[in-house]
């Protein structure tokens, strides 16, 4: 399992949304005979409301014996309630129960359905507050049948938010809307301001759950502009909590950031410390997923120190498990399992669904340890929790991580059964991520057993619920999973098949369709972010589709999929098809990864890294290509599509490793993201070449160090000088994006971001008047493009680490999916002289009518051959069409002027090999 750190979900928990009633806590005492008792509760609530908490309980526990003595029951009645309210408000359920059921039975007895009214509702805070849904629920469905029946519209629009929160934790979005639209109306009628802008914040997370993050945004800050007009400050903290929240879940930590510490600083105004704190966590966490760890780390520390000052033991337990849980995701197991383990002894009252995160998260880690029979003994250890009343949400991790220790320990038959009835608890809340995971785990779990049919059909259901669930998870964590739950599916199944049946049978070539897919479902989800509906994927390319045509007769196409327990490398050809099974993704991930940091590395006078490059190379061309040698010898065109660590690699590197294969002049890798992506490419593609009548290129001033990137200038001015109607910087009347979308070619020397796990934070720097600007993958994809071809010559810009089951991860295939046929990219980050070199190599190329395809491969191998380290010209790569050709118009120059232009050329060669000789390591644009 892999963790993400998280902000506070929904902001804060209910009692917090619900605390803004302070104003309007019922206040029967107003309407009794007895002034003392009148003045005795107004007196609580004026200290409460002013911010004195302390003050506010002193004064009852003061109150409450003399009261006690006079049995004045009705005045107890209504000072537990404020006593219990006020507890619940602050988060401490447990503190806030034993008064709120004194002051109920106090009610009944006397027949005061008021205070009954209100304390059903605070009491189902509380209980929220513990993990106990399902009695929460239940009482704010009783305290909704009595205001009704009293005629208390209040009571009934508070009661209608509780049930509404509660249905939006258990996925009942819709009626959760029809709740909250409902309390809005009454607080609306009555006057109430702050009843409706707590529902407002409600119906923000219904948007949210729905993928309506427009309308999300729209609610929450129209809240806080509403708050901040009445001065409640309180109202306003969480509507920019709340924005830091959905920023954070859109993938923009940097944004979210800015909300978060906007929220603390109003919290800090109102003098709410345990608020404040919550939400220096939330910049903690912030401030992790943007690299900057070390001061995550120190915050964590920090509020740590403040939370046991304040004795906020519950706010203290939820750092030190976000504490371990930053360890996790850092993969620092060690760390993460001595984090998590002080937590396993946490008083008994801690809310239970946070005790199971605890023992899920703790046995994870000791999972990554290798110490499988230890995390399931700390599990049965604890099965009290999984009985616990509790909502089964939570209990689903406690059930699939025990199901998946029984497997990994050899017990496969226990572990078939309680996989296949969590797979049933899943399907009832309608989690149909964490059923298909149950599915592909039980499946597996059949395989060890030999039952093959049982393991067959457990694998079809796992990705046929996979396929049914038409929206992308907003939560990071859920996202991260759903991808690795439908890779091990619809991997599982194909392996299946392929061992059993084989390779030409009629199972396995369903099994390729459905495999292709999931590449293009997964392909729409990486590339545009979470939301309700996705539009409907590529159709799927079979296997007869591409042999009987959509491949050319040189072309092989190369197709990989990496899974936890299998992985393979399907080889396409018009008449052939071989299937490579490969090692486990965790396996050959670790040989990946140090080949990509070597081959990535500047050059200088490392010996270890030139011998650890050669004989890393040679080892993967020998696993990968060495077996397919003969197919590649006759097919010089390779269609690839990589998956997971893949990505990263330099197939046309790794092909001269292979003998007669590296020496094929005018050997192509054209990259696709999957197959149904080449055939929408090639049914769409433009007879002939395309006149090129705008030209953009732009180009960064310096590195990201400060250095000049001299080369980057000279590459839009090379391109100016030698073709018309170049333009060399963006036009400030009409706006990046568009300028950028109408140009027919675009050379961008610019600077790119490739986070590793949201397409949509990665990003291409502009420069601009008013400084630096940022077009992120997202914006590029929901625009259109006219380009046929884009030069993509920054760093990583094909590159990043992509997540299993991943075809898109980088600006590269956001101007493919935004209908750019043809992009040339880098797989890490480009030597400015060297870019340099290759655009004064791969332009002529194109301007005498070669391909892309054909253009790229020979510039490569003009810059092999002045600097033969991989670094310089490797990391080059087509994504899309490379059947992609150009028109370019050349300038018309005096006679005289020819002569000096191709010598310049010849020069810049020359000039570049002197450079890479002389120096060990120069700038790179990145």
């Amino acid at each position: 399992m892999r963790r993400t750190p998280r902000v506070l979900a929904v902001a804060l928990p209910l009692a917090l949304l619900l605390v803004g009633a302070g104003t309007s806590l019922p206040c029967a005492a107003a309407e009794g005979p007895d002034a003392a008792r009148r003045q005795a509760v107004a007196s609580v609530d004026s200290l409460w409301l002013a911010g004195n908490g302390p003050g506010a309980h002193a004064l009852i526990d003061s109150l409450l014996p003399g009261f006690r003595a006079a049995r004045d029951s009705l005045a107890v009645a209504r000072l537990q309630l404020r006593r219990g309210s006020m507890r619940a408000a602050l988060g401490d359920g447990n503190a806030a129960l034993p008064a709120l059921d004194e002051s109920l039975d106090l009610a009944r007895a006397l027949g005061d359905s008021s205070i009954v009214c209100d304390g059903l509702r605070w009491r189902a805070v509380a209980l929220g507050q513990l993990g106990r849904g399902l009695e929460a629920r239940a009482a704010f469905t009783e305290q909704l049948a009595l205001a009704t029946a009293i005629g208390d519209s209040a009571g009934q629009g508070w009661a209608l938010s509780g049930l509404a929160y509660h249905d939006g934790l258990a996925g009942e979005t819709l009626q959760a809307r029809q709740r909250y639209t409902r309390a809005a109306a009454i607080f609306r009628a009555l006057g109430h301001v702050r009843g409706e802008l707590w529902v407002l914040n409600g119906l923000g997370m219904t948007a949210s759950d729905l993928g309506e993050f427009g309308v999300a945004r729209d609610s929450y800050t129209r809240t806080g502009a509403i708050a901040r007009q009445e001065g409640f400050g309180f109202l306003e903290a969480m509507a920019e909590n709340n924005l830091g929240t959905l920023d954070f879940s859109l993938g923009d930590p940097g944004r979210a950031l800015a909300h978060f510490e906007r929220s603390f600083a109003l919290f800090a105004a109102q003098g709410a410390m345990r608020e404040r704190l919550a939400i220096a966590r939330n910049i903690a966490v912030c401030r992790t997923e943007l690299g900057d760890l070390d001061h995550a780390m120190a915050m964590l520390d920090s509020l740590l120190a403040d939370s046991r000052a304040g004795g906020y033991q519950a706010l203290e337990y939820d750092i030190l498990r976000q504490r371990a849980y930053v360890l996790y995701s850092q993969n620092r197991m060690d760390e993460a399992a001595l984090g998590f383990a002080p937590l396993m002894d946490w008083p008994a009252d801690t809310p239970v669904d946070a005790r199971i995160e605890t023992l899920v998260g703790y046995c994870a880690a000791l999972e990554g340890q290798g110490k499988f029979a230890e995390a399931l003994a700390l599990l049965e250890a604890n099965a009290d929790l999984d009985r616990a009343g509790v909502d089964l949400s939570p209990r689903l991790d406690y059930a699939t991580r025990r199901g998946i220790l029984l497997r990994r320990l050899g017990r496969p038959a226990e572990a078939l059964r309680l996989l296949a009835d969590t797979a049933q608890r899943a399907d009832s809340l309608g989690l149909q991520s964490v059923r298909s995971g149950c599915l592909v785990d039980a499946a597996r779990c059949a395989e060890t057993l030999d039952r093959v049919d049982e393991a067959r059909g457990l694998y079809l259901r796992a990705c046929e619920v996979w396929e049914e669930e038409r929206s992308v998870p907003l939560d990071p964590e859920w996202r991260e999973r759903r991808g690795e739950t439908g890779q091990a599916a619809f991997t599982g199944l194909a392996s299946l098949l392929l061992e059993h049946e084989g390779a030409d049978s009629p199972s396995f070539r369903d099994a390729y369709a459905r495999l292709q897919r999931y590449k293009a479902r997964t392909l729409l989800e990486h590339m545009r972010g979470p939301g309700p509906a996705l539009p409907a994927p590529p159709p799927a390319v079979s296997l007869e589709r591409l042999q009987g045509g959509l491949l050319a007769p040189t072309e092989i196409l190369l197709d990989a999929y990496l899974g936890e327990a299998h992985s393979f490398l399907l080889a396409v050809t018009r008449d052939s098809l071989r299937v490579l099974r490969l090692p486990p993704r965790a396996a050959l991930e670790a040989r990946l990864d140090l080949f990509d940091r070597l081959v990535a590395r500047p050059p200088g006078d490392d010996d270890s890294r030139r011998a650890l490059l050669a004989s890393g190379g040679r080892a993967l061309a020998e696993e990968l290509l060495l077996p397919l040698a003969p197919l590649l010898r006759e097919h010089p065109r390779v269609l690839f599509a990589p998956d997971g660590a893949l990505h990263g690699l330099p197939l046309a590197h790794l092909a001269g490793f292979v003998p007669g294969v590296g020496e094929i002049d005018g050997f192509q890798v054209v990259r696709v993201p999957s197959a149904a992506v080449l055939a929408q490419l090639r049914e769409g593609g433009e007879p002939g070449p395309r006149p090129v009548q705008r030209l953009l290129a732009l180009s960064a001033d310096g590195d990201l160090e400060g250095r000049p990137l001299a080369g980057a200038r000279r590459e839009a001015s090379y391109l100016a000088g030698r073709y018309r109607g170049v333009e060399t910087a963006l036009d400030p009347s009409r706006g990046a994006l568009a300028t950028l979308a109408d140009a027919d070619l675009l050379h961008l020397a610019l600077h790119a971001e490739a986070p590793p796990d949201y397409a949509w934070r990665a990003s291409l720097w502009l420069g601009g008047a008013e400084g630096p600007a940022r077009l992120s993958a997202q914006t590029l994809l929901a625009q259109s493009f006219n380009a046929r071809l884009a030069v993509l010559a920054g760093c990583s810009t094909a590159g990043g680490r992509m997540p299993v089951g991943a075809s898109a991860q980088n600006i590269a295939s956001a101007l493919l999916g935004a209908g750019v046929p043809a992009v040339v990219a880098s797989l890490w980050a480009l030597d400015d002289a060297a870019a340099l070199a290759f655009a004064r190599a791969f332009y002529p190329r194109l301007e005498r009518g070669e391909s892309v395809a054909a253009a790229l491969a020979g510039a490569r191998a003009e810059l092999a051959a002045v600097a033969p380290d991989p670094y310089y010209w490797a990391g080059l790569v087509l994504v899309g069409d490379g059947d992609a050709r150009l028109a370019l118009r050349r300038r018309r120059l005096p006679p005289r002027a020819a002569g000096p232009l191709a010598a310049g050329a010849g020069l810049l060669i020359l000039a570049f090999t002197v450079a890479v000789i002389s120096r060990t390591e120069g700038a790179s644009k990145g």
